[in-house]
C-alpha cells in the first residue's frame, strides 16, 4: 500500500507510475514524504548535511541527513514541476515506523527496486529511503530541451 505525502503532479508521471506499481501492492503501509524539490529547497537540504558531517566528525555519514549538492538530486529533475524522478520513503510496522533498514522489509524494498528495470535503489550508499528513475539524468537533460 502506498499514500503520498507529496504532491504526485510535481513528479515525473512514469515515475509515480513505477513507483505505484511496486508498492501499491506491497503487504507494507509505505509513505511518499519527499519528492520534487526546488533548487532552493536542494540548496538548503545540503546545507544542513554539511553542517551535520561538520557538527559529527566520528559519525557515519550513512547515520545521517543525507542530501546531494543542488543541481545533482534526482528530486530536482529539470527543475521544472512534474519532473522530478525520485522519493523518499518511509514504512509502518505494527503502527510504527520502521528505520531498521537491514531488516525484512527494507531488505523487500531494496530488491524490488532493484529487480525493476527502471527503479534505482541508493542503498549502497546508506540512502535505503530513497528511490530513484534508473535514468534520471537523461530525462532530465530532455525535459530542459536538450540531450546527454
Amino acid at each position: 500500500m502506498i499514500t503520498w505525502h507529496v504532491p504526485k503532479e510535481l513528479l515525473d508521471a512514469k515515475f509515480v507510475v513505477d513507483l505505484t506499481s511496486i508498492l501499491d501492492p506491497s503487504e507494507y503501509a509505505w509513505f511518499v514524504v519527499y519528492g520534487f524539490r526546488t533548487r532552493e529547497e536542494q540548496a538548503a537540504l545540503y546545507a544542513i548535511w554539511l553542517k551535520w558531517l561538520e557538527d559529527n566528525p566520528q559519525a557515519d555519514p550513512a547515520s545521517g541527513p543525507r542530501a546531494a549538492p543542488p543541481g545533482s538530486s534526482a528530486h530536482e529533475g529539470a527543475g521544472i514541476p512534474g519532473t522530478g524522478e525520485a522519493a523518499d520513503l518511509q514504512v509502518l510496522v505494527d503502527g510504527k515506523v520502521n528505520w531498521q533498514y537491514k531488516g525484512p522489509v527494507w531488505r523487500w524494498l531494496v530488491d524490488t527496486v532493484k529487480a525493476h528495470p527502471r527503479l534505482h535503489s541508493l542503498d549502497a550508499i546508506g540512502d535505503t529511503d530513497h528511490v530513484e528513475a534508473v535514468n534520471w539524468r537523461v530525462m532530465a537533460q530532455a525535459a530542459k530541451g536538450g540531450t546527454s
